[in-house]
């Protein structure tokens, strides 16, 4: 019979609230106290460019680069403007979208793109995690 499907590594970390503390690779946890004190959060399946695996929640530094291709799917103007954003930096977190049904990355005020954009997960391929929601400052 012929495989369909490549399967998948899953990975998962929890963030608890009240010790506030991350726990990585984890198998199986025991809680003694509500779960609700514990948010679990996934593996994307993609690593930064450190090979440092990256899991939703993550703040993730990232350059644009706008692909071969571009120009054949986007009018001129739209064009010029993902020119503009060509090889610049952006700071942006790993979530996961519904209507997508995917992860992707989240800049807010993303400049000369008025609120929100949204990046696919392969520019965190080329970028580097730099932290994640849960631990804010204690950013690299």
């Amino acid at each position: 019979m012929k495989k369909f499907f490549k399967q998948r590594e899953f990975k998962f970390r929890v963030w608890f609230k009240k010790s506030k503390r991350l726990v990585y690779d984890f198998t199986h946890i025991v809680f003694n106290y509500p779960v609700s004190e514990a948010l679990v959060t996934q593996w994307t399946g993609i690593n930064d460019k450190e090979s440092k695996p990256v899991f939703e929640g993550d703040i993730i530094n990232f350059a644009y680069v706008l692909g071969d291709f571009a120009g054949e799917f986007m009018t001129k103007k739209e064009l010029k403007e993902q020119r503009d954003l060509d090889e610049k930096e952006f700071i942006g977190v790993v979530e996961w979208d519904n209507d997508w049904g995917g992860f992707q990355i989240v800049v807010k005020d993303c400049p000369k793109v008025p609120g929100t954009t949204f990046f696919p997960m392969s520019y965190a391929k080329g970028g580097r995690v730099i932290g994640n929601v849960f631990q804010k400052d204690k950013l690299k």
